[in-house]
């Protein structure tokens, strides 16, 4: 569904004749509703998905085995999902490269390859996620890529949010009957009128989510753009 036609369908459920009428709601109500029911919708489901290339040097030249997040400026960024490593091609151009992914552990668990006092660097099979920070369990190898996965959230500085009438919410379609919930919730919890349609609205939306739970819980693919940032 488009922005007008969400819009269309929370005037229906509200009985609201028209956006002009004395008491009722703006065009720009519905559009900043909509953007922040798609945003929690992503924030509770995980229904986005994107990934990161990062170039291994970014490990050498900062931290060695550890590669903090927060420093890719990821503005949509919400958790890490899997961790890939990637190793080019031989030099010869015989071999091509291929991503493997690494097996998340606990600090606890992370079976260092490498002391405190030494350099050894290889090609990683483990990887810890904690406090946006990515541990290897050995420095990376200069020349290969981390591919990292992650659950996101629409990205504003993106293009993500709905403005026109004709732009589509960039969760998947099949959750926008959701976002209808949302605004009429929203709506409803600030109309004297509607309060007692507040709870039915919540509840619409709480069985949405968990609907969509369930479903991207089984979802190996996952929606999103693709970002690389080496």
């Amino acid at each position: 569904m488009d922005l007008s036609t969400i819009r269309g369908a929370v005037k229906r459920r509200l009985g609201e004749p028209s956006a002009s009428d004395s008491g009722y709601w703006e065009d720009s109500d519905y559009t900043a509703e909509v953007n922040r029911g798609a945003e929690q919708f992503a924030m509770e489901t995980n229904c986005l998905k994107s990934y990161v290339d990062i170039e291994t040097e970014d490990f050498n030249d900062t931290n060695g085995n550890l590669f903090d997040i927060s420093e890719d400026s990821l503005d949509d960024f919400k958790a890490v999902t899997e961790v890939h490593y990637y190793i080019g091609q031989d030099a010869d151009d015989s071999t091509l490269g291929s991503y493997t992914p690494l097996k998340k552990v606990s600090r606890k668990e992370m079976p260092y390859k490498q002391s405190e006092n030494d350099n050894v660097t290889g090609v990683p099979s483990f990887y810890c996620y904690e406090d946006r920070i990515i541990e290897l369990d050995v420095i990376p190898n200069d020349g290969d890529l981390i591919r990292i996965w992650y659950y996101r959230v629409p990205s504003a500085d993106e293009g993500e949010a709905v403005s026109a009438d004709a732009d589509i919410p960039i969760i998947p379609e099949k959750y926008h009957e959701a976002l209808v919930y949302w605004v009429c919730w929203k709506f409803s919890e600030g109309d004297e009128l509607r309060s007692d349609r507040v709870a039915y609205y919540r509840d619409m939306w709480r069985a949405e989510i968990a609907k969509a739970k369930v479903t991207e819980a089984g979802s190996a693919s996952g929606y999103g753009r693709i970002r690389r940032v080496y």
